[in-house]
């Protein structure tokens, strides 16, 4: 009996030890699941090589334990943590892209990261669907950042750029999507002019282009997705306009000419430029070719975009290069206009009539030269509203240009070079002579707009009625 006493008060002793112990230690492993969970909720929304500051405020503790991972993981820790502030979410300006074929699955964003080992960043690398903050979620939607929020672009903002201009192109030019007024079409069918032609205006004497022509033909439609102001009508405009296509694309990229043909503007300003233009490699100029999206086999050089490998010769090289730069030195060397390739974010803000609130704008512009395959022999200027976190102004209504788009085609080279078919529109029966072509131009529109100050049952009017405006504006300015 006193042997199992003695056993049993030495085991009870054991048990209360280790008991003991495992209090001590249950204490410091919640402290640490807890400091664990708070930084994983803290790093959800910001993960990768471009991580917010708040994901990286455990490096400094002295909690040794949080870190006991391998070397190669640590390693990549404080890579991340040397380059935390490239990417500022906060200051960021959002982009739409779902309608653009941008989304999460169409986007390779291992191409934009040198470290393979490294987590993509949302937004900055791949679109994502969750919303900027203060915007609603909506499955149907993908988002991207265009800027780091330091003054440069992301990574995936030329390629957001470049299916922006292909979504504007491609929809201005559908003779499907277009439903013209009864006056656009009794015109078409009186000068047996279809979307697709080049029309050729007479002899300046007519009038036409000048600053007291009224006249231009205007179309209306819808977008048939199913994304974010699909419901609003679309409205498309055509004039000719008595300026030279490169002095065209000056007064409408020039931020400061802006009340030269916009009445109501109170002023726009430059809040981010993302490119100039003036860079050869330019990203935004939609001639560099971009990195390859895909696999490279191991060994393989990337020349020109395309992968080879060593064994191809020399001369095989340079027949690729002569291949390429005859390609692209095809079109006819002009002097092009200051503004191509800019890229920029603009404020805009109008006041309007009997509205005590002024209409704010936020628009990212950009303005490129049109390839042949796209017509050439002219620009495109295509704007899309940009989001970003809400600002502390009670007095200013916010509107949003969901699709903008401009071409503006020099008259005198279509009728040189003879890509589309010319068709003479002028009353008197002869046409202009190439002098005078040169200080012409064709201007072609696209607008589509949200704006709480107009009600669904009358935009289509007042979208019409704007485009008239516009046009009559740019031609007195």
């Amino acid at each position: 009996r006193l042997r199992e006493n003695s056993d049993f008060s030495s085991s009870d002793q054991s048990k209360t030890a280790t008991f003991n112990h495992f209090m001590e230690s249950g204490n410091d492993d919640d402290d640490t699941k807890s400091i664990k969970s708070s930084s994983s909720v803290k790093s959800a929304l910001r993960r990768g090589k471009f991580a917010g500051p708040a994901t990286l405020s455990f490096s400094s503790g002295d909690e040794d334990s949080l870190f006991s991972t391998s070397s190669s993981s640590y390693s990549s820790f404080s890579v991340d943590e040397d380059e935390s502030f490239k990417f500022d979410r906060t200051r960021s300006h959002f982009l739409r892209t779902a309608d653009l074929g941008l989304t999460q699955d169409t986007i390779f964003a291992q191409q934009f990261l040198d470290n393979p080992d490294t987590i993509p960043e949302p937004h900055y690398h791949h679109p994502t669907p969750h919303p900027p903050p203060g915007v609603q979620f909506h499955i149907d939607e993908s988002w991207i950042c265009v800027d780091d929020g330091n003054g440069g672009h992301s990574p995936i903002a030329p390629q957001a750029v470049d299916a922006l201009v292909a979504m504007g192109n491609r929809a201005i030019s559908d003779p499907c999507m277009w439903t013209p007024t009864k006056k656009t079409r009794n015109y078409m069918t009186e000068k047996r002019l279809t979307l697709d032609d080049m029309p050729i205006p007479g002899p300046t004497f007519e009038g036409e282009g000048g600053a007291r022509d009224t006249n231009s033909l205007l179309w209306s439609g819808k977008f048939n997705h199913r994304h974010h102001g699909s419901e609003l009508p679309v409205i498309r405009s055509q004039g000719f306009v008595n300026k030279s296509a490169e002095e065209l694309v000056d007064l409408l990229m020039d931020s400061s000419r802006v009340e030269e043909y916009n009445k109501a503007s109170v002023g726009r300003i430059d809040e981010v430029v993302l490119s100039y233009g003036n860079n050869i490699d330019c990203p935004f100029s939609g001639e560099k070719k971009k990195k390859l999206t895909g696999v490279v086999m191991q060994g393989a050089k990337v020349v020109d975009g395309t992968a080879v490998f060593d064994s191809e010769t020399d001369d095989e090289l340079d027949f690729e290069e002569e291949r390429t730069s005859s390609t692209t030195s095809s079109r006819r060397r002009r002097k092009a206009s200051q503004f191509v390739g800019v890229t920029k974010i603009v404020c805009s803000t109008n006041k309007l009539p009997f509205v005590k609130k002024a209409l704010e704008f936020t628009t990212l512009l950009h303005c490129r030269e049109l390839l042949d395959e796209q017509g050439g022999n002219g620009y495109i200027i295509v704007g899309r509203s940009i989001t970003r976190e809400k600002r502390d102004r009670k007095r200013v209504i916010r509107s949003e240009v969901l699709s903008s788009v401009t071409i503006i085609r020099r008259l005198h080279q279509s009728v040189e070079m003879g890509n589309t078919r010319c068709v003479a529109v002028g009353d008197s029966g002869r046409t202009s002579s190439r002098k005078d072509l040169r200080n012409r131009c064709l201007l072609i529109t696209m607008n589509h707009v949200k704006s709480p100050l107009i009600p669904k049952l009358i935009a289509t009017r007042v979208g019409l009625s704007a485009a008239k405006n516009f046009m009559s504006d740019i031609r007195a300015a």
